[in-house]
């Protein structure tokens, strides 16, 4: 993960409009040409901005239009005294898209994993479980609805294949 996210930093300064040029993806006004959900790390420099005697305050801007489908902007949080304190984020959504409760259940899905990697920088990504209990469990049960009404006797391709013709000749 690390490698492949190092990798696509190394174009991350190529304009917008060279890849749309060069990728040519099929025009909709219902999303975005290229990206429909983005995560986004903002690895910002967390020390305070000194303009001579000028006091500087960080201000969060919110346009109120979601320029993807759906956008994770994470960065890291410090204390007072510059030391790590964890990761903070936001979420950006289209409303004709998503509802608050798929966001606040991919949010949840998201924090298991990160969970998950920061506990344990070697597992692989494809082990770690994003389903909660509750989701598990409705998958068993949408999973596990049908019953057999006789015995599933075994029988080869070839063997359907001589039934149905003995039935219709």
């Amino acid at each position: 993960v690390r490698q492949g996210s190092l990798a696509a930093y190394e174009h991350q300064d190529v304009p917008f409009e060279v890849l749309v040029e060069r990728l040519h993806p099929t025009r909709s006004l219902a999303h975005h040409p290229l990206v429909q959900v983005m995560l986004a790390w903002q690895g910002n420099d967390h020390t305070e901005l000194t303009l001579g005697e000028l006091q500087v305050t960080r201000e969060p801007v919110d346009t109120r239009t979601a320029r993807m489908d759906l956008t994770f902007s994470l960065s890291g949080r410090w204390t007072a005294d510059g030391r790590p304190a964890g990761i903070a984020g936001t979420v950006e959504f289209r409303t004709d898209v998503f509802d608050p409760d798929s966001i606040h259940t991919l949010t949840e899905r998201l924090r298991r994993v990160l969970v998950a990697m920061t506990n344990d920088p070697t597992r692989r990504l494809s082990s770690i479980e994003v389903l909660d209990e509750n989701e598990r469990a409705r998958l068993g049960e949408w999973g596990n609805g049908s019953a057999l009404g006789r015995s599933v006797r075994p029988v080869s391709v070839v063997g359907l294949f001589a039934a149905q013709v003995a039935r219709t000749p």
